[in-house]
């Protein structure tokens, strides 16, 4: 555990590692990868810090990719998982963001660069106060059995410049909006979609 640092674990320009079993409470930021490929991070817990949970961030001339995040919490940060950009061939299995101010999971902040080839299998976004699940800039994303609970504004949210993302057997229930799907190219696969919503 941590307080009142910039962050508490910061890993940059680091390649082939393993991080388990870690949690970050009351720093600036819980968890930062920056630049760095071929890792795992599994059981780990970012909880009340004052900015990310969990930041994927990368400098202008470089990226990220490789990399598994399993069976991780981010809760009660401003942002549970934020993606940034410059990341590919990137999976989320069954990782949890509950109550951020903000998203439960951002892809992408828009711009000249993306995020390409990403798969989240089996994450729940809940009581966030934005968006669970919002991809801004990203191309071929897919969510397998994702959740979306009770997040403000809305359960999935892509945005304009989300290209070919797929969400396959998701749900979402009891968000401002469930689905906002507007990029192209777009696929929705046996959703559970309640009626009326929109």
């Amino acid at each position: 555990q941590n307080s009142a640092s910039q962050e508490c674990v910061k890993l940059q320009f680091c390649d082939f590692f393993i991080l388990e079993n870690v949690r970050s409470n009351s720093s600036i930021e819980g968890f930062l990868f920056a630049n760095c490929d071929n890792y795992v991070v599994r059981n780990c817990r970012a909880s009340s810090n004052s900015d990310e949970g969990f930041n994927f961030a990368n400098t202008a001339a470089n990226s990220s990719g490789n990399f598994l995040i399993e069976n991780c919490l981010a809760d009660s940060n401003v942002q549970g998982f934020d993606m940034g950009d410059r990341n590919d061939n990137f999976t989320f299995i069954s990782c949890v963001a509950r109550s951020n101010t903000q998203r439960g999971f951002r892809f992408g902040v828009g711009g000249a660069t993306s995020l390409d080839n990403g798969t989240m299998i089996g994450c729940i976004a809940d009581t966030n106060s934005v968006d669970g699940f919002e991809v801004v800039q990203a191309t071929n994303l897919t969510f397998i059995g994702c959740t979306a609970i009770s997040n403000t504004t809305t359960g999935f949210d892509l945005e304009v410049d989300s290209l070919r993302t797929r969400l396959i057997g998701c749900s979402a229930s009891g968000n401002g909006t469930e689905y906002d799907i507007d990029g192209s190219q777009n696929l929705i696969i046996g959703n559970q979609i309640p009626i009326g919503a929109t």
